[in-house]
C-alpha cells in the first residue's frame, strides 16, 4: 500500500533553489511598489515587511514537515507584508500537495483574506476592488489547483512504482516455483 511519504520524493539543491527564486520573484513583485513608499514614509513598516518576508523564507524549509503551520504564519504575516506574498503562496501550494480539502479551505481563505486587507491598506494603489478581488481569488484557485495536481502526479507515480514492485517480485516468485517444479 502506498503511503503519503511514498509521493513526497526528497527534493535536491535545484528543486530547492528554483523553489526560492520563484518566491523571491512573487515576493519581490508584491513588494517592490509599496517598498519604496514605505522607505520614504515609514522606515519601521519597511523594515518589518522584509523581516516578516525573510521569517516567511525561512518558514518555508519547514512546509513538508509542518505544512499548516508554515501555511497559516506565512498567510498571517501577508495581512500587513507583502514580502510575504512568495513564502504565503509556496506553503499554500505545497499544503494543497496534500489535497486535504479541511485544510487547503482554511487556509485558502486566510491566505484570500490577508491579500484583500493588505490590497485594502495599501497607500500607493488606487486599484479598483472590482480588478482586485478576482485577481487575487484567481491567484489562490491557481496555486490551490496546481498543488492538487501536484499531489496526484506524485501519488499516481508512486502508486505506478509499488505496482512494478509487485509485479516484479510476483514474477520473480513464478520463476522460482517454475524452477522448483521442473526439478521435482
Amino acid at each position: 500500500r502506498v503511503q503519503a511519504t511514498d509521493y513526497q520524493p526528497p527534493l535536491r539543491w535545484w528543486n530547492h533553489a528554483w523553489r526560492y527564486v520563484l518566491v523571491l520573484t512573487i515576493s519581490g513583485t508584491a513588494w517592490f511598489e509599496i517598498a519604496y513608499w514605505q522607505w520614504d514614509h515609514h522606515r519601521l513598516w519597511f523594515w518589518s515587511d522584509l523581516g516578516l518576508g525573510l521569517a516567511g523564507l525561512v518558514a518555508v524549509h519547514w512546509r513538508r514537515r509542518l505544512p499548516v503551520a508554515v501555511a497559516v504564519l506565512t498567510n498571517v504575516a501577508s495581512f500587513v507584508s507583502w514580502s510575504s506574498a512568495g513564502p504565503g503562496t509556496l506553503a499554500l501550494v505545497s499544503l494543497s500537495t496534500r489535497r486535504r480539502w479541511r485544510e487547503i479551505i482554511p487556509i485558502g481563505l486566510l491566505a484570500i483574506a490577508a491579500s484583500l486587507i493588505a490590497e485594502n491598506n495599501n497607500p500607493v494603489s488606487d486599484d479598483v476592488l472590482a480588478f482586485t478581488i478576482p485577481f487575487i481569488v484567481a491567484v489562490v484557485g491557481v496555486s490551490v489547483g496546481w498543488g492538487m495536481y501536484i499531489g496526484s502526479r506524485r501519488e499516481l507515480l508512486a502508486t505506478l512504482r509499488e505496482r512494478a514492485r509487485t509485479a516484479e517480485s510476483e514474477q520473480s516468485a513464478r520463476v522460482a516455483q517454475a524452477r522448483t517444479a521442473e526439478r521435482g
